[in-house]
């Protein structure tokens, strides 16, 4: 069982998924700082009750299961906001967790197998065709890798990707 700081969202990151953030919470300034220093993945989980930035008197609920995201590049364009690029790593479930009294939340998670690959099926290949034909769009006006909503590498014959 590991112990992770955790990032409460209304959006979910996958295993291998890309996610562009803007921090600017005091909350998650020290606790991203704190991964960049020590390479050390944060938890991403689903919000689903309360709002993403802090409110007084706000109760939060958060999704059982999430996933580590380990940041890839970050800058600091301002005092006080921190742009980050996140993979996604191995999904969790959280066996416990707090809030700490500056609003962070903190959990002992354990991680999950990861998913077996699986074929695209027929009747599901033009779903997998469609995402093949953005991504090479995507590519063909020349959009920078690092502003892709995707990332490599492309596994188009694989389900759960």
């Amino acid at each position: 069982m590991t112990s992770i700081p955790l990032f409460p969202l209304n959006t979910v990151l996958y295993p291998d998924g890309y996610l562009p953030l803007q921090i600017f919470e005091v909350r998650y300034l020290d606790m991203i700082r704190k991964c960049i220093m020590g390479e050390q993945p944060f938890g991403v989980v689903q919000l689903l009750d309360g709002a993403e930035v802090r409110k007084p008197g706000q109760q939060e609920a958060l999704a059982p299961v999430g996933t580590l995201a380990r940041i890839v590049d970050w800058a600091a364009p301002l005092s006080g906001l921190l742009q980050i690029k996140c993979m996604g790593m191995q999904r969790f479930h959280i066996v416990s967790s707090e809030q700490l009294k500056h609003g962070l939340w903190m959990a002992h998670v354990e991680t999950l197998p990861a998913d077996k690959t699986i074929p695209i099926p027929q009747e599901q290949q033009n779903v997998a065709d469609a995402l093949g034909a953005l991504i090479r769009t995507l590519q063909e006006q020349k959009i920078p890798p690092d502003q892709m909503p995707l990332q490599p590498p492309y596994r188009l014959d694989e389900c759960g990707w």
